[in-house]
């Protein structure tokens, strides 16, 4: 006849008696094993923490020594901006006594061996005396004038 339960063994599943065939967990093994990943994780969890102010501690102290360098670099570069609006100060002055009268008559006398005057010399410019601007303008009006001069008019 045709077992429904043929597939399984339920003699697996029936209580026997015997201590023999009874399995024991080891408790104490478990708590050891269990004890021990618990180290691990509280070990493993210090050693981040260690790092990660270590590398905190690392990154503060690199930090300061670039503010250091900078600061120096940026004392270095203001020394230099003194010394050269200092020149450049320098210059301006030499410049302004160079261009100014009394400059440039020395520079006058020494470099082309010119002797100053002591005596001062007027000239009167009388009403007769006068100037006619002569305004070039384009060929017609110089032809024209041409043209008046030739014959008089």
């Amino acid at each position: 006849m045709y077992n429904r339960n043929a597939a399984y063994d339920l003699s697996l599943f029936k209580g026997k008696s015997e201590k023999g065939k009874l399995i024991k967990l080891n408790v104490d093994k478990l708590k050891r094993v269990r004890a021990w990943n618990a180290q691990l994780s509280l070990v493993f969890t210090g050693m981040m923490f260690c790092g990660s102010v270590a590398l905190g501690v690392s990154t503060f102290i690199m930090g300061q020594a670039q503010l250091a360098e900078c600061t120096e670099e940026i004392t270095q570069l203001s020394k230099k901006c003194q010394e050269n609006e200092g020149v450049y100060t320098q210059l301006c002055m030499k410049k302004k006594c160079e261009i100014s009268k009394d400059g440039l008559a020395e520079r006058i006398e020494n470099q082309y061996n010119m002797r100053k005057n002591s005596t001062v010399e007027y000239i009167n410019v009388m009403n007769c005396n006068k100037a006619e601007k002569n305004s070039s303008g384009g060929m017609f009006e110089n032809v024209k004038r041409h043209w008046n001069n030739l014959f008089g008019v």
